[in-house]
């Protein structure tokens, strides 16, 4: 049994996936001491699935630097941004600049 997954928006551009049993798939190469075998195919679902890796990777985020005495000035600025439908993050302590900046560096 051989089965192919499709997308049903796209279904002539070519399956997603494939794959199954492929019984004496070795009978072209010698007869005589043929096997079956098992396989699969992801060609467009593996490309699919960059395209969606590489488009979270291009949303910006913000960090908000913390500095404890402004702190509910942020949260309010914070609420704004999470309510645009932004990815945004408060460092959680009120640290040194250059801490925060390296943190903002590594995410």
């Amino acid at each position: 049994m051989v089965c192919e997954w499709f997308e049903s928006a796209d279904i002539a551009f070519g399956s997603l996936a494939g794959g199954g049993r492929y019984d004496k798939i070795t009978d072209f190469i010698d007869p005589k001491q043929s096997f079956s075998g098992v396989g699969t195919s992801l060609g467009r679902f593996v490309y699919m699935m960059i395209d969606k890796i590489t488009a979270i990777e291009k949303e910006e985020a913000y960090l908000f630097v913390n500095f404890d005495d402004t702190y509910s000035d942020i949260i309010s600025l914070y609420k704004r941004f999470l309510d645009a439908g932004n990815i945004c993050e408060i460092y959680p302590t009120g640290a040194k600049l250059g801490k925060q900046f390296e943190y903002a560096d590594k995410k």
